[in-house]
């Protein structure tokens, strides 16, 4: 239908820019193959990153082996974090974990969230540093590996909400009812 896009990718940055507390902390985007979601992400994504808001990207590709597995999400989502912040603290910080377990950047997807991206956005907020880019855009769940993997990067996003992050995740997939549940 003419016009959807626009709807679409205009409810998600409303959604994105307003900084109501009684919203979910994450948007889920998703429709069947073809329906332009890519395009709406990448659009959000470029949107949000001229408005100083967008704090991170990553984009699931089925056919490349870099980016069809977790293995680089939080390494990804931190060092991008780490440079849209401005926070040389934050940068220190998530620099200091690596230089303290070089061998973080290989360990699971939980420790990786949780001492690249959950500790040093903590230590850095106890600090008094805020940010305005504090949004993390997801695209293409559904092409990442295996449904396992998928819900548990699901599972720690969700998390976010409880460690007190103040972090907006946009994921998008296609309706799979693994991902729906």
């Amino acid at each position: 239908h003419p016009g959807t896009q626009e709807d679409i990718l205009q409810h998600i940055l409303n959604w994105a820019l307003n900084d109501n507390d009684d919203q979910n902390n994450i948007y889920w985007l998703y429709g069947p193959a073809g329906v332009g979601k890519s395009v709406i992400a990448k659009t959000v994504a470029i949107q949000l990153e001229e408005e100083g808001k967008l704090g991170a990207s990553f984009f699931f590709s089925r056919t490349d082996p870099a980016s069809n597995n977790v293995s680089r999400l939080f390494t990804t989502i931190a060092y991008k974090l780490a440079i849209s912040s401005g926070s040389p603290d934050l940068w220190n910080t998530i620099e200091a974990k690596i230089e303290h377990d070089p061998s973080i950047v290989q360990q699971s997807m939980e420790i990786q969230w949780k001492r690249l991206v959950v500790e040093p956005l903590k230590e850095v907020s106890g600090k008094g540093v805020s940010f305005a880019t504090a949004l993390i855009l997801i695209d293409g769940l559904d092409e990442c590996e295996n449904d396992k993997s998928q819900l548990e990067l699901l599972e720690l996003l969700d998390q976010a909400e409880f460690e007190n992050l103040l972090l907006c995740i946009i994921v998008s997939s296609h309706p799979e009812s693994h991902i729906q549940d």
